[in-house]
């Protein structure tokens, strides 16, 4: 599509979830792909005991303990509004013997994507991402223009908040600055030890 726009929920267990805005019969100018406050793409892993099911006689559930992926690229701008979700945690599964299996983490993958050389593209990570798992964790991947660390917005750069990397679960992160530069500024520290 030339424009998307989520305000509501897209719920997908364990899948995939693909939004791809680039130029149309309708569309020549820079795309945009916008998560609104209310937004949330979820594609974490279920919770599944059938320990506890098999004990209170319930129907047994779905078992998609791992988590699926987000994907979001835009010729132009991807913004996450403060308040939007995306969510890629790992569930887990309580066999029939109690023993637990832990899901793995989902990957999300953010581009923003060039236009023109004379065309900003805005990469905004105001909302909130979780990788979370109690095993294995993805990876987060993040494209734009360029990134910096810990300041304020700089012209043609993402600002990205040290604390992502601890608050989001992830175990990877990869940062790709497609025409400017990645910028860890004096007295920024970045510790890399996810929660």
């Amino acid at each position: 599509a030339g424009d998307i726009d989520i305000a509501g929920k897209v719920l997908a267990p364990a899948g995939n979830i693909e939004l791809s805005a680039g130029q149309t019969v309708s569309k020549a100018t820079k795309t945009a792909v916008t998560l609104a406050t209310s937004a949330e793409l979820n594609v974490s892993g279920n919770w599944t005991n059938d320990f506890a099911d098999l004990l209170s006689g319930n129907t047994l559930g779905p078992v998609f303990p791992d988590a699926g992926t987000v994907s979001i690229s835009s010729v132009g701008d991807v913004l996450l509004e403060t308040g939007s979700v995306i969510d890629v945690s790992g569930g887990g599964y309580v066999k029939e013997n109690a023993i637990l299996t832990a899901g793995r983490g989902g990957n999300v993958s953010l581009e923003a994507g060039v236009f023109a050389p004379t065309v900003e593209s805005v990469l905004t990570v105001d909302g909130e991402i979780r990788g979370f798992s109690l095993d294995v964790s993805g990876t987060l991947s993040l494209t734009a223009q360029g990134f910096v660390f810990g300041e304020k917005i700089r012209p043609g750069y993402t600002t990205i908040n040290p604390a992502l990397f601890a608050d989001t679960g992830f175990e990877n992160f990869a940062f790709t600055a497609n025409t400017h530069g990645i910028l860890v500024p004096n007295g920024v520290e970045l510790d890399l030890a996810r929660q």
